[in-house]
């Protein structure tokens, strides 16, 4: 019965026949359910790391700003494309501009959506960090101080970087690049964590931490390291 109803409702609608229909409208309905549960998330990680009380925060709004903008743009093409598909016949004078400014709504909508979902996930330190009593936070996820291994300046590639162990046996290094707002506050603030930042070779000690090799012979002092 559900798909007779479904079919009924998209039956006529943008000129072509009923089964292209309801993909056109299933496409609608999960970017607006995806665009939904992203910003919401968003909203809600967000206002959680604001109120977090920490020692010292940065919080990126020309990133935030973006990314909104984004969910706007995926919002706008979604309820615009619910409409038109509703009022098709009343809109368009011909089915082809109809299934034109659909399908045009439907990539504008899912190029923006997938734009800010890969900036969450790629630039998520961009959007915000703080270092708390305990961790380091961005939103939606902490590096604990327990974790870190080692703080690391490379001068070679003119960034720091922030070793961490993530499982028993596996490590991770999150990047910062010492040009950048996000590098300059790392530095600034890294000794807040416990761990004063080293100059040395960041892909040489990285490789140490792998089980059976010595970590102290992975980081040059800073004197070698500007020879």
């Amino acid at each position: 019965m559900f798909n007779w109803m479904v079919a009924d409702f998209v039956n006529g609608r943008l000129g072509i026949d009923g089964n292209q229909n309801t993909s056109i409208l299933t496409l609608f309905i999960i970017m607006a359910l995806v665009s939904a549960l992203l910003t919401g998330a968003s909203i809600y990680y967000l206002y959680q790391f604001i109120r977090t009380v920490a020692k010292s925060k940065i919080i990126g709004y020309p990133m935030i700003i973006t990314f909104y903008g984004l969910e706007f743009i995926a919002l706008l093409s979604w309820i615009l494309g619910l409409a038109f598909f509703c009022d098709a016949e009343k809109i368009f004078t011909t089915a082809k501009m109809a299934q034109d400014t659909e399908i045009a709504l439907l990539v504008i909508g899912f190029v923006a959506l997938f734009s800010s979902m890969a900036l969450m996930w790629l630039l998520l330190p961009k959007f915000g960090m703080a270092f708390t009593n305990d961790s380091i936070i961005y939103i939606g996820e902490s590096i604990a101080y327990s974790r870190i291994q080692a703080i690391i300046i490379d001068n070679e590639k003119e960034a720091i970087y922030i070793n961490y162990q993530q499982t028993k046996r596996s490590f991770k290094r999150q990047k910062f690049s010492l040009k950048s707002v996000e590098g300059q506050f790392v530095l600034a603030h890294a000794a807040e964590s416990g761990f004063e930042p080293r100059v040395g070779n960041e892909d040489q000690y990285f490789r140490s931490l792998i089980p059976g090799k010595k970590q102290s012979n992975s980081v040059q002092n800073s004197e070698n390291d500007n020879k």
